[in-house]
Parts: structure tokens; C-alpha cells; sequence
């Protein structure tokens, strides 16, 4: 007999936004001491509180999304894994046959050994993240009975601010004045969550997610190292997810994954 899932609860809905925000300032704040410390608390805080309230506070598991649901989606796991390296390595070409991205020397042997050294701590991020965010976050939005529209708003706004304190103690913008730097961040994380969002809702599932967020982060942030490789116009052909180029792709799979079913014949599975 399939559990049922339980009512949503304003008060655990508020208390994981604040206790996860809060967490973050904490991390952040033990980061600006050197200590390492502080990012293991900043990084697990979504993981701790979603779990916490799951656990101990009456949520349950049902809609936790731990459960891979591999029948019948394969595809959509396959077309999210896939969107990011064909969106990095297009605005790549196009970089370098534009003459704004440059190579530097021993690119492919530093690539690699930059991407093998990210790939289990990325996994382990976005894992920690994921059970927040689309694990926790977005069912109990939708179990609240909020539409589509101000799900992922409130998913995406939690999850930019979430990342602040992280971004106060580095202090690194890549070169971008901070307004242009925190413009991209905040529209990327959006139309991010949006695409996120619609897979999770296809796969009741959180691990597509969990995965391409990990190959988000292994295979953009030593494109961000300028001793592999130096971009001109970051903001606009960065390889690296809030892009407006990379935007731009997300949004085109985002609109070919609605339009999809339609064109098949297939109905009552439009994502919302």
C-alpha cells in the first residue's frame, strides 16, 4: 500500500527556510575565520534541516524523492544529464572560434585533473543541496498548494539567498562588477530552478537532479581557473550555468521538454 503523503505544514516549511539561511550565516561566518569548519556547515545545512524535519517533525518520506523511478524516464534523465556539457562545450566553440576564449597551455591534461579532483566532492554538494532543495523544498511547496509559478520562485529565492554568506567571504565575482555578477546569479538560479523544477515534477524523483548539479559544478568551475583557460565577456559567453548564452539553452530545453509530449500525441503529461 503506497504511504500517503502528509499535509504540508507552514510552520516546518518556515523553519527549514530560516534554519537553513541560518546554518548558512554560521558557515559562512566560521569560513571568514579559516576555519574549514565552517564549510561543511554551510554545505550540509539544507541536507540537515530537511532530513531533521522529516524525521522528527511529522513530514515523513513519501514525497522525498529518494526513489530513482528509472520506469518510464530514462529520457528525461538522460536530456537533463546531457543539457549542461552540450551548453558548456557549444559556448566554448563558439568562444574560441570568436577569438574570446583562449586555451592555455596543457588545457586538456589540467582540465582533466581539475574535473577528476571536483567529481566527488561536487557529488557530495550537490546531494547535501539537492535533499534541500528538490528533496524538501519543492514538495512541500507543492503539498501547500502553491502553483508552479510561486513554487519556483520561492525555491529560487531561497536558494540564491542561501548562498550569500558563501559568496560574502570569497568575495570572488570573476571579474564582473557585483551588480552585473549578482544580476546573472539571481536570473540563472531561477530559470535553473524552473528546469530543475520541471524534471524533478516529471520523475518524482531527485536524482537526475542531484547528478546534473554535481556535472554542473565539476565541469564549470576549473573553466573558471585562468590557468586553464581565460574568457572574455563572462556574462555573456561564459561557460558556466548563469551565462546569458547558457541561459538562453536552459530555457530552449525547457521549452522543448513542455512542447514535447504535445508533439507526440501524449496527454495529461505537459509538465507544469
Amino acid at each position: 500500500m503506497a504511504e500517503i503523503t502528509p499535509p504540508a505544514n507552514r510552520r516546518n516549511i518556515c523553519f527549514f527556510v530560516l534554519g537553513t539561511l541560518a546554518l548558512s550565516i554560521v558557515g559562512g561566518s566560521v569560513m571568514a575565520m579559516d576555519i574549514e569548519a565552517g564549510g561543511l556547515i554551510f554545505i550540509l545545512s539544507p541536507a540537515v534541516i530537511a532530513i531533521g524535519l522529516r524525521a522528527f517533525a511529522g513530514d515523513g518520506w513519501s514525497d522525498a524523492g529518494f526513489v530513482l523511478n528509472l520506469k518510464g524516464n530514462i529520457g528525461h534523465y538522460a536530456q537533463l544529464i546531457g543539457l549542461f556539457p552540450l551548453a558548456f562545450v557549444a559556448v566554448g566553440v563558439v568562444g574560441v572560434m570568436c577569438g574570446t576564449a583562449h586555451l592555455q597551455a596543457g588545457f586538456g591534461p589540467h582540465y582533466l585533473e581539475a574535473v577528476a579532483a571536483l567529481a566527488l566532492p561536487a557529488l557530495f554538494f550537490s546531494l547535501s543541496e539537492e535533499v534541500g532543495w528538490r528533496g524538501y523544498l519543492h514538495p512541500r511547496l507543492e503539498a501547500l498548494g502553491l502553483s508552479p509559478v510561486r513554487r519556483d520562485l520561492s525555491v529560487a529565492a531561497v536558494w540564491a539567498a542561501w548562498h550569500i554568506p558563501y559568496y560574502a567571504v570569497l568575495q570572488d565575482f570573476l571579474g564582473l562588477p557585483l551588480w552585473q555578477f549578482a544580476s546573472l546569479f539571481v536570473v540563472g538560479t531561477y530559470v535553473m530552478t524552473v528546469v530543475f523544477g520541471a524534471i524533478r515534477h516529471k520523475t518524482q524523483s531527485i536524482w537526475p537532479i542531484v547528478l546534473t548539479h554535481a556535472i554542473v559544478n565539476i565541469l564549470s568551475v576549473p573553466l573558471l581557473d585562468h590557468t586553464i583557460i581565460v574568457v572574455e565577456h563572462q556574462a555573456l559567453l561564459g561557460p558556466r550555468p548563469d551565462s546569458i548564452a547558457v541561459i538562453l539553452m536552459q530555457l530552449a530545453f525547457l521549452r522543448w521538454i513542455r512542447l514535447k509530449p504535445a508533439r507526440h500525441g501524449a496527454h495529461n503529461s505537459r509538465l507544469r
